[in-house]
């Protein structure tokens, strides 16, 4: 008997750590998709002014020799 309830207290507590990572890996997710989303904000809105600007013209330098 006593066998029986100590099975069924490590099984109780490899579901509760099961969960608790379960927990953090999807924490860890959902922090790097909100990062990923707002890395792609900043670079969409660089390329959005850099096409937004006039280029400069290029300089022609003749070298005389």
């Amino acid at each position: 008997m006593a066998d029986d309830e100590a099975k069924k207290e490590k099984k109780a507590r490899q579901a509760a750590d099961a969960k608790i990572a379960w927990a953090e890996y999807e924490a860890n997710h959902a922090a790097v998709e909100k990062n990923t989303e707002r890395l792609r904000a900043l670079r969409l809105a660089k390329e959005a002014r850099e096409a937004a600007e006039p280029k400069p013209a290029k300089v022609s330098r003749s070298r005389k020799k």
